[in-house]
């Protein structure tokens, strides 16, 4: 549907670019749905080839990356419109969000090229199937790798997303007690909260639907003891719950254009112009 109404818009805006780039994303993962379907009803034994799995792995990892640095993208872009607008001012412009975008296609292709490397069918299982390499041991590949995804996709992003939301909402508050009662500039701030509502909703939804499984698979890198301490019963409750953690991955993509359609008042005009 989002996808259908950015096709109707004759001219898109910065703000727009970002969406789209968002739902493209989404997109993407949502077409591994019905692979990673196969894979859970068959008990994690892949039902299919080795192009199959890759393609499902890359397309996750690859996800994680582009959704959280455009919803990144956004928030600063979002801080830098409000909080630092006589400085933006001339500098925000189309040409310069696709070129941010296209960096951020390019940090996701780099976060993914290791997982192209690892990702295999073997035993049945389509996962990822880390190796030696060099002096490096397989423990060690493998705790490098984590450490890298939870970094580059977890840590940094939510640091400069508190950052930025944090540094928009005093400004806000500021603004409002020097303007209240002034009807030209409260309108201009309801505009701009508005923007930010969105923008700030998208994020807690992304952190609430992501850090779950972020948490399972650090548990699973760096406790593996406590899995076999805990016994073959609890394991496969942890599984279960791996999987919902997985499922909330997907419902995140489901959920994105409907909150862009619940909160922001363009967006919503446009759903009720298609009914």
């Amino acid at each position: 549907m989002l996808l259908g109404i950015m096709k109707s818009v004759k001219s898109l805006s910065v703000t727009d670019h970002y969406i789209l780039n968002l739902a493209i994303s989404d997109v993407m993962l949502l077409t591994t749905l019905p692979l990673a379907t196969a894979d859970m009803i068959t008990g994690n034994l892949w039902p299919l080839g080795w192009f199959a799995c890759k393609y499902m792995v890359c397309v996750v990892y690859f996800n994680i990356s582009a959704g959280v640095w455009t919803v990144t993208t956004m928030t600063i872009d979002r801080f830098q419109c409000i909080v630092q607008a006589n400085k933006m001012r001339g500098k925000r412009t189309k040409e310069r969000a696709k070129k941010i975008l296209a960096v951020v296609w390019c940090i996701s292709l780099v976060y993914t090229l290791p997982v192209v490397y690892f990702a295999d069918k073997s035993e049945g299982v389509c996962t990822l199937h880390y190796v030696g390499m060099g002096s490096l041991s397989v423990t060690t590949v493998l705790t490098m790798h984590m450490t890298f995804r939870f970094t580059v996709a977890f840590v940094v992003p939510l640091v400069i997303l508190i950052i930025c939301n944090t540094g928009v909402v005093c400004f806000l508050k500021s603004k409002d007690r020097l303007f209240s009662g002034k009807r030209s500039n409260t309108k201009r701030l309801e505009t701009t909260e508005q923007v930010t509502r969105i923008v700030t909703m998208v994020t807690i939804a992304f952190l609430i639907c992501w850090l779950p499984n972020f948490v399972t698979t650090l548990i699973f890198v760096f406790s593996p003891a406590v899995l076999g301490v805990i016994g073959p019963l609890n394991h496969r409750y942890y599984l279960l719950f791996h999987w919902m953690t997985v499922c909330l991955l997907y419902f995140n993509s489901c959920l994105n254009p409907f909150m862009y359609a619940l909160l922001g008042g363009n967006y919503r005009n446009k759903y009720e112009y298609l009914y």
